[in-house]
């Protein structure tokens, strides 16, 4: 019975520790941040790194300056006015929150502000719900507190005592 629970301790505890490890390398996967911007000092504009966009992703954007998201085949041809024309507008926005969907292929987020504040995510669609893997997260954790509990508990047992009769 000790040997059988301090196994079945060891097992609960991997599979937590698994379960754990699993949650958190598919949610770090789905979304990216970044707020850094470049300078063109020719053309006065700050812009983001390259935003690879397919249509499974969203691009979540906040920002307290305007800004302009547009095609990186027309960044070099872009200045402060005619953004307005090649800019993609937001599918959705929330509490001044900017969403770009289905979007395919590569774009920039440029700003002619003169020191902008511009945070954006790219966030997976179709990979795995956040709901999930906070559940995966959750049973886990549940997991690896019962195999410790149960491993504790099988190495403090003592050995059943054993009686012997003598004939």
């Amino acid at each position: 019975m000790r040997k059988n629970l301090l196994i079945a301790g060891i097992i609960l505890l991997v599979v937590g520790v698994v379960f754990v490890g699993t949650s958190l390398s598919l949610e770090d996967t789905s979304l990216h941040t970044s707020s850094i911007l470049n300078f063109n000092s020719s053309t006065n504009e700050y812009y983001s790194s390259e935003i690879n966009l397919n249509p499974s992703n969203e691009l979540i954007v906040v920002s307290g300056d305007k800004y302009y998201l547009i095609p990186s085949s027309d960044l070099a041809i872009s200045n402060s006015t005619n953004s307005v024309s090649f800019q993609i507008p937001p599918t959705s926005s929330f509490d001044g929150n900017q969403i770009y969907s289905a979007l395919n292929g590569s774009y920039y987020l440029v700003s002619f502000a003169s020191s902008p504040s511009i945070s954006y995510a790219v966030t997976s669609t179709h990979s795995i719900s956040i709901v999930y893997l906070g559940f995966l997260l959750l049973v886990g954790i549940a997991l690896f507190i019962s195999g410790i509990v149960i491993s504790i508990t099988g190495a403090m047992l003592k050995p059943k005592a054993r009686t012997w009769e003598v004939k």
